[in-house]
C-alpha cells in the first residue's frame, strides 16, 4: 500500500496516525533505541497526554494462565490503575487480557500495544476488550491497518510495551 492509501484506510476507520516528534508522542518511547517513525492508533489522541504525564506499568505473561496468575494479574492491575498508574500490556489471550480488564473493571487508564495493524485484531475473542479500550484509553501500533500480526511482529511489539512504561512485571510464564 501507499502512504496516500494507508491515510485513507485511517480515515476511514476513524484510526489516527501519531507522528515521531509531534508533541503528544509518547516521552518515555521516543528514548528508546530505534524509536518507531509512526504509531497508529485507536482512542482519543488527547489521551496521549495522560499516557504522557502518568506513571506507567507493563503487565505481561503467559497466554495460558493458571487461576493463581489470573488471580494476581487483576488484583495488581486495579490497585496500580485505581491509584493513577497506566497499565500497558499487548491484548493477548491469558495474562495481558486480565491485566487491561483489571484496569478497566475500576474506571483505570490501559493501554494496548498490537503486534498487527488495526484491522487486523488478534486474538479474535478480544474484540469487546478492544472496543472498551478504544472508548477508555488506547491501542497503539507502528504497523499500517492491514499488517497481519506473525511471530516476528511480536518481539516488536514487545519493544514497545516495554518502551512505554517506567517498569514491566511479569505475572507468570511458563517454565
Amino acid at each position: 500500500m501507499t502512504a496516500e492509501e494507508i491515510a485513507e484506510t485511517c480515515e476511514k476507520h476513524g484510526f489516527g496516525i501519531l507522528p515521531y516528534g509531534d508533541p503528544l508522542f509518547p516521552k518515555r518511547l521516543a528514548s528508546i533505541k530505534n524509536p518507531p517513525a509512526l504509531l497508529f492508533f485507536r482512542g482519543n489522541a488527547q489521551y496521549f497526554q495522560r499516557l504522557n504525564d502518568a506513571p506507567s506499568l507493563a503487565i505481561v505473561g503467559t497466554r495460558s494462565m493458571t487461576e493463581f496468575g489470573q488471580k494476581i494479574t487483576g488484583e495488581v492491575a486495579r490497585e496500580l490503575a485505581s491509584a493513577g498508574v497506566t497499565i500497558v500490556s499487548g491484548m493477548a489471550s491469558g495474562i495481558d487480557t486480565s491485566a487491561h480488564e483489571g484496569a478497566l473493571n475500576v474506571g483505570g487508564f490501559t493501554v494496548a500495544v498490537w503486534g498487527g495493524g488495526l484491522l487486523k485484531l488478534f486474538p479474535a475473542e478480544n474484540t469487546r476488550l478492544s472496543e472498551s479500550i478504544a472508548e477508555k484509553g488506547l491501542i497503539l501500533t507502528e504497523y499500517p491497518p492491514e499488517t497481519h500480526a506473525t511471530r516476528f511482529t511480536f518481539p516488536t511489539r514487545n519493544r514497545l510495551v516495554s518502551g512505554l512504561c517506567d517498569g514491566v512485571f511479569i505475572a507468570e510464564v511458563k517454565e
